[in-house]
């Protein structure tokens, strides 16, 4: 007596079990794609949209995330690619949105973000390879703000010292300001208030100059307690003539045209010892 025949039923011609199916990561009707990498040290996603260009990927280690989206768009010229990233590390963070065109040039900026600092840069190169970027970083003490223009629009207070090369400064009214050891040039009209003040005290040992045209039209000095003036054509009061001249020890001649005849005073020191009356 034999045994029976042994036959091999698969699991789908069990009643009631569902039918196996293939599953693939692939729809062809949109050609999206997905897939999922698993090793030993990182995971890695991605779904791919084949028509429109666009990948997303993520990718996961240890010490690590990464995520990016990206999209390539082909023109009859030229190709764009655009990219936005996050990165985080331990110890860091940083994002970037970039766009590459092969014909007009890219354009990118980074924020990394870590425990003592913040750094933001802005770039733009042509497609001759000339790249210009701004860049601010900042850390508990400092912030350092590198660029060709900055505009700041608004109130704007300072309280502490700018220090510096400041170079150029373009602005309209500035109010409560000290000018300290500085050379001051300007082109226009000065209007001041009260007092002009040149100097701290009269001995002062550096005389204290005011030029009229580079010191070839005029000068008014001041050294010690005496103040010579000086002009190419002489001096007038009232436009009239006036002539001071140092004779010797402090004493001057000064003629005034003011008077019903006209008169020559002789002064020492600044004061008048007399005077002559010229006939007309």
């Amino acid at each position: 007596m034999g045994y029976p025949e042994r036959k091999s039923i698969r699991p789908e011609q069990i009643t009631g079990y569902p039918e196996r199916k293939s599953i693939r990561p692939e729809n062809r009707i949109t050609q999206e794609m997905a897939a999922i990498n698993l090793k030993a040290d990182n995971i890695n996603l991605s779904v791919n949209n084949r028509i429109t260009n666009e990948v997303a990927q993520l990718n996961i280690r240890a010490d690590s995330i990464t995520a990016e989206v990206s999209r390539v768009e082909r023109k009859a010229d030229s190709t764009q690619t655009q990219v936005s990233s996050l990165s985080i590390e331990v110890g860091q963070i940083s994002t970037r949105v970039a766009n590459v065109d092969n014909r007009l040039g890219s354009a990118e900026s980074t924020i990394i973000q870590q425990a003592g600092q913040i750094s933001s840069k802005v770039s733009q190169t042509d497609y001759n390879g000339n790249t210009i970027a701004s860049l601010i970083n900042q850390t508990s003490t400092t912030v350092d703000i590198h660029a060709s223009k900055i505009n700041l629009v608004g109130a704007v207070d300072v309280l502490s010292d700018i220090t510096g090369q400041l170079g150029t400064i373009n602005a309209g009214t500035i109010n409560g300001v000290q000018i300290n050891s500085a050379n001051i040039n300007i082109s226009d009209n000065v209007y001041i208030g009260n007092v002009l003040q040149l100097g701290n005290h009269w001995s002062d040992i550096q005389p204290k100059r005011i030029e009229f045209g580079a010191g070839t039209g005029g000068v008014i000095e001041h050294s010690n307690d005496r103040i010579d003036i000086s002009a190419k054509y002489g001096l007038t009061v009232n436009f009239e003539p006036v002539v001071l001249t140092n004779v010797i020890g402090g004493l001057t001649l000064a003629y005034n045209n003011n008077q019903a005849y006209p008169r020559i005073y002789f002064r020492n020191m600044g004061v008048d010892l007399g005077y002559i009356s010229l006939l007309k």
